[in-house]
């Protein structure tokens, strides 16, 4: 997106697979942006919880319930030097296997 006029530089993570090390660290390191994970692990209940807030008017916006009920937990930083460039590397093998993937499915659709 970035490459279309965004500037988007941090990844805001929650839910169940980012209680797990690894899940944070190779979405950092793929999409070369900082990683932010939320505080508490019932994402949903949480959002659900904010949107019900709002609509029985105790706060006045979505923006002031996520405000007042939700906190960023630890940033991750992106990757640097030797394993980001490894990193790049992998992600080339995984362009070159997706079109060798459909160059082989369109010989076999023949």
């Amino acid at each position: 997106m970035n490459a279309h006029g965004y500037r988007i530089n941090t990844l805001a993570a929650c839910g169940g697979g980012n209680e797990k090390p690894r899940v944070p660290s190779r979405a950092r390191r793929h999409h070369r942006l900082h990683n932010r994970a939320t505080e508490g692990a019932e994402a949903v209940l949480l959002g659900s919880a904010m949107l019900g807030a709002v609509a029985a008017g105790r706060h006045p916006s979505v923006a002031s319930a996520m405000a007042a009920m939700s906190a960023a937990g630890r940033t991750i930083r992106p990757s640097a030097g030797k394993v980001r460039a490894f990193h790049a590397r992998k992600h080339q093998v995984f362009h070159r296997l997706h079109s060798d993937f459909l160059a082989y499915r369109a010989l076999m659709a023949r």
